[in-house]
């Protein structure tokens, strides 16, 4: 498809709008924010007339087929912001009206009314829209954070502290499309998924689908959220300045002669003890071998001689990293992680006329981790002097990586009429991750082993490297055309190209020279025997896609919306239909019942790459066809609603069937030879349903909600495993308590979370694998086995969240103040379990989560 084809989708759309005349009276304007940020989606009606408009993704409504001399009354209402009413009298054409909307629940009162700011429940099936201006007040481990307001909510996973990414309904967060202002965001996460990668500040609204999404979006198989970036008010400055125990980070905006803004964002860490306790666990100083914890996971062996002694008997010191010899520990690693992250973000809004805008955003962010460490090794004889000569010298291990987004977009936006517009995005991001572990050794033998050869200096090393980059370029034409109150109909274009690079390197460690070699020809000092693999994989597709979408209200309290989307697929050269419906209804005022199905496909995924003694870690790809299909998914969703003014509930069951999923697994031991890693990419099916309910009180003096998921997640995948086993991810029960009030200038919020325990694999026993070097012959290497795949559960997940907020009005300003302490009750949470083989047994290490912290945080808005 080229451009001639976006072109004529646009002059299409001018000619449907061509015939809907507007009336020679109505009523036009925008609806914003107090801080300027247009607002979409917002209801504005005249009372007591059946006239209603829906403000569209620039703020924009219109209200025709009105008389001249009128006198009528325009009244605004949406969730989180106080209702608005404006009288006027109409005259001969156009009459303008621009409204502004208060943030609601900020009177001095303590009896407050308002409805509960912090999210709203879409008309639709499964939608969720949140403001972030309304999330300060909830407990937070470092700043307000979009992403953890989400895993509040019923069919999120509210347990996975050390992901900002979503886990929607079964899903992975690879399985969500985010979009920021047009461009595909690929990773969310900052300082190992303690934060969320989007500065709050920058962000306008969040609108979440959940599940049975409508057919203008594709690409992904469980969700998709779109980010809507904040502009600045087009007639005056306006700015915010926030410091927290993370980080600190500001906001200015700059009004563009009254047709527009710009707005800069940017926001840095500093390494703070409250940074630093992050670290520590991310660097995971409690598991029992290098790069443990959520960072990367642990792991080790020991050496020991068959049917030989142990050695002196003593335990690490809390907080190291000990080193081993086969006997007891003879040195700690210690050393202080370093890292730091920083984002940037900018958009520009100009109105060329009446009807045209343009928008131009932009984001940046990077993390970088160095937790590199050295140790020097006294003067020891291994296994209890039993091997005859003295071991002395160093070992360096090396352990940086850095993740990084860049993405921008430009926009223009038409408005042919008020019932019909067009929106024209060109996106581009970027993503790229890279990894690199190494560890290397000087290390002199000295003195005769019994019957064997003098051992020389020898020098070793091994590492793994990993790289991952990742280019997307998009261009959407996006449509809307209403024709009169009952229909509505949506279509356009998407052409996507989507280029990634991954390549894993793990080396052995290094050769003797040659002719250094013993009796038999063996390489003397060789004492570790490790598989090599490399995966380098370079991928690139095309997709283009076209969609149309019909939206029908027969009844005021009926809609059906029916639409497809068809996707070609360079790669496979296949084309992919993907049907979708839904359908909402009535039956009063208060009750709805509402039901939706679709089919989806992905074509760009993130592939989990197996690891059960250090971690699993995911790597981007453009599916093949072969190696890695394109996956697919059919959702069943159904439900309903209750709702009056104070109280909204609303429950839902889910049913998401997916197929070709893809899981790299290279279960590797350390007496097998480098292998082709094509053998270790497995496929199969998974199936996630269940029901959920939320409970939302949103009026009197506390607001809140209380969510409910019971769900099951499983997976099926014939040659990695036999039958059917729970998904890394699956969680039976999830509980959310969430509750807010407001006293006078105080906020005081907590959160509760309860969630049944994740599966794991656990191990069944040890094997032991002999081999022979010159001059100490039968040493064993003892390799942990492994049970069936997520055959065990961890314990289950609780923990209490606290928070409390002030807001004093400082001149033409505001400045704030909070407090949160996270896990009141310091819960040791377990995150994973690792298993090492030490003198013939298995030890389990657990790797534990976040405990009591405090966090503050002061915000100064003019």
């Amino acid at each position: 498809m080229k451009a001639q084809t976006l072109l004529a989708a646009a002059a299409l759309v001018a000619a449907l709008s061509s015939p809907l005349v507007a009336a020679p009276c109505r009523v036009v304007g925008t609806v914003r924010a107090a801080d300027g940020a247009l607002l979409p989606d917002v209801r504005v009606r005249l009372e007591g007339v059946s006239v209603v408009s829906i403000t569209d993704t620039q703020g924009h409504y219109a209200l025709g087929g009105l008389s001249p001399e009128m006198k009528v009354t325009v009244v605004v209402t949406v969730s989180g912001f106080r209702p608005a009413r404006h009288e006027l009298t109409l005259v001969d054409g156009d009459n303008a009206l621009d409204i502004v909307l208060e943030v609601g629940g900020r009177a001095e009162s303590v009896d407050v009314t308002a409805e509960l700011p912090l999210l709203q429940a879409g008309a639709g099936t499964s939608q969720i829209v949140i403001s972030p201006r309304q999330i300060a007040s909830l407990p937070s481990l470092g700043e307000r954070d979009i992403f953890r307001t989400l895993q509040l909510l019923p069919g999120i996973s509210g347990s996975h502290e050390t992901s900002s990414g979503l886990y929607v309904r079964g899903g992975t967060p690879d399985q969500n499309l985010v979009s920021y202002d047009g461009f595909t965001v690929y990773h969310v996460d900052h300082l190992f998924g303690y934060f969320s990668a989007f500065n709050m500040e920058a962000v306008d609204e969040i609108r979440l689908s959940k599940g049975a999404y409508e057919a203008k979006y594709g690409g992904r198989l469980s969700s998709v959220m779109e980010l809507v970036g904040r502009s600045g008010h087009p007639d005056r400055f306006t700015g915010t300045a926030n410091l927290s125990l993370l980080s600190a980070g500001v906001v200015a905006a700059a009004p563009l002669g009254g047709k527009g803004s710009l707005l800069l964002a940017g926001r840095r860490s500093f390494q703070s003890p409250l940074y630093d306790k992050i670290l520590d666990l991310a660097q995971g100083d409690d598991a029992p071998g290098p790069g443990g914890g959520p960072g990367g996971g642990g792991g080790g062996a020991f050496l020991r001689p068959v049917g030989g002694a142990a050695g002196p008997e003593g335990g690490p010191p809390p907080g190291t990293r000990m080193f081993s010899g086969g006997g007891g520990p003879l040195a700690a690693f210690e050393a202080t992680p370093k890292s730091y992250f920083f984002d940037v973000n900018g958009k520009l809004v100009y109105d060329l006329s009446g009807r045209d805008r343009i928008e131009l955003s932009l984001y940046g962010g990077r993390d970088d981790f160095d937790a590199s460490r050295s140790l020097s090794l006294p003067s020891f004889s291994p296994l209890g002097g039993a091997a005859g000569f003295t071991i002395s010298g160093t070992i360096d291990d090396l352990d940086l990586a850095s993740w990084a987004n860049r993405g921008a977009s430009a926009a223009w936006g038409r408005r042919w009429s008020e019932r019909a517009h067009t929106r024209l995005t060109l996106g581009r991001s970027t993503y790229d991750e890279e990894r690199e572990r190494s560890s290397s050794s000087n290390i002199t033998r000295t003195g005769e082993a019994a019957g064997g050869p003098v051992f020389a200096p020898r020098a070793g090393a091994f590492s793994t490297d990993e790289d991952n980059v990742l280019g997307d370029l998009t261009l959407r034409l996006d449509n809307t055309v209403a024709a009169g109150r009952a229909h509505r109909l949506d279509f356009g274009l998407e052409l996507t190209r989507a280029d990634i690079d991954y390549r894993f390197d793990s080396q052995l460690p290094d050769l003797p020279e040659a002719g250094d070699e013993g009796e038999e020809g063996r390489p003397r000092g060789q004492l570790f025997v490790a598989p090599g693999l490399l995966l380098d994989r370079a991928s690139e597709g095309a997709i283009d896609a076209a969609y149309v979408q019909h939206s029908w209200s027969p009844a005021r309290r009926i809609n059906v919306t029916s639409g497809a989307r068809v996707a070609r697929f360079d790669d496979t050269g296949e084309t992919y239909l993907e049907p979708r419906v839904s359908a909402t209804a009535g039956l009063s005022d208060r009750l709805r019942l509402k039901a939706a199905w679709g089919r989806y496909h992905q074509f760009v995924q993130r592939i989990t790459r197996e690891d059960r003694l250090q971690g699993d870690r995911e790597f981007w790809t453009v599916a093949d066809g072969g190696t890695v299909p394109v996956s697919d998914a059919t959702h069943i969703v159904a439900g309903a609603a209750f709702e009056t003014a104070g109280v909204l509930v609303d429950v839902e069951a889910f049913d998401k069937r997916m197929n070709d999923l893809t899981e790299f697994a290279p279960r590797l031991r350390p007496d097998i030879a480098t292998q082709d890693p094509s053998r270790f990419f497995f496929h199969g099916t998974g199936h996630a349903r269940g029901v959920e309910m939320l409970v939302q009180k949103k009026a009197g003096r506390h607001n809140g909600w209380l969510g409910y998921t019971l769900s099951r997640t499983d997976r099926e995948m014939p040659g990695l495993e036999a039958g059917v086993f729970p998904a890394s991810h699956d969680q039976r029960h999830e509980l959310k308590l969430v509750d807010m009030v407001r006293l006078g200038r105080w906020t005081f919020s907590g959160t509760w979370i309860f969630a049944s325990g994740k599966p794991y694999t656990a191990p069944s026993g040890l094997s032991t694998i002999t081999f022979d070097v010159p001059g100490l012959p039968g040493i064993a290497f003892d390799a942990v086995e492994f049970d069936g795949k997520n055959g065990a559960r961890l314990p289950a997940y609780h923990r209490l969240d606290l928070a409390a907020h002030y807001e004093h009005t400082l001149g033409p300003g505001a400045v704030s103040f909070g407090a949160t302490v996270f896990n009141l009750y310091d819960r040791a949470n377990v995150w994973s379990r690792e298993f090492v083989a030490v003198e013939g047994e298995v030890v389990q290490n657990d790797v534990t989560l976040m405990g009591r912290t405090v966090n503050v945080s002061a915000s100064f808005r003019f």
